[in-house]
């Protein structure tokens, strides 16, 4: 069970708050409570007007999602995964880059970037610079937890849009 905390203090004017986040008479969701856990996770506690379209909802939280960080001091996170990040995953050889850096680490052998460039790229077009300076800094970039999270909330999306379309 989570010791949650409150992150707004009691003598924090949740009018205002309310106001800032659209929550008037007739609202489709409103605040109820604003909690921060012990390891920063934080919760926002919200009734929900199910009666309301889909749409309607993503609109509500759209706008309250930044609110809520701002009262809660989380700044938006900034790895994005746009159509060109997902063309790159697609185009360039990160995905066997990550499976040779894996492997490597994972049997203790260590491979240099020319090793690696001459198995991403058998025909000589690139050398180990290309590794070091483009190759290797995409690779780590997508293996971060941020870059790992919105791309799996991507899949999520592009499934339910699946979905609704069968």
């Amino acid at each position: 069970m989570l010791d949650l905390t409150r992150a707004i203090d009691d003598d924090t004017d949740l009018r205002g708050f309310k106001l800032e986040t659209g929550q008037g008479l007739g609202s489709l969701t409103r605040y109820d409570d604003l909690l921060k856990s012990p390891d920063r996770q934080s919760i926002a506690i919200q009734t929900v007007n199910y009666n309301a379209t889909d749409q309607q909802l993503k609109d509500a939280f759209a706008k309250q999602i930044p609110i809520y960080r701002k009262h809660l001091g989380i700044p938006e996170p900034k790895k994005k995964v746009t159509d060109n990040k997902i063309q790159d995953l697609k185009t360039s050889p990160v995905i066997p880059f990550i499976d040779l850096m894996l492997w490597a680490d994972l049997y203790g052998f260590d491979i240099t970037d020319s090793v690696y460039a001459s198995v991403l790229y058998p025909d000589g077009r690139y050398d180990g610079d290309k590794i070091r300076l483009s190759i290797r800094p995409f690779a780590e970039s997508v293996l971060e937890p941020q870059f790992m999270g919105a791309l799996n909330e991507l899949a999520i999306q592009v499934r339910e849009t699946e979905l609704e379309k069968a």
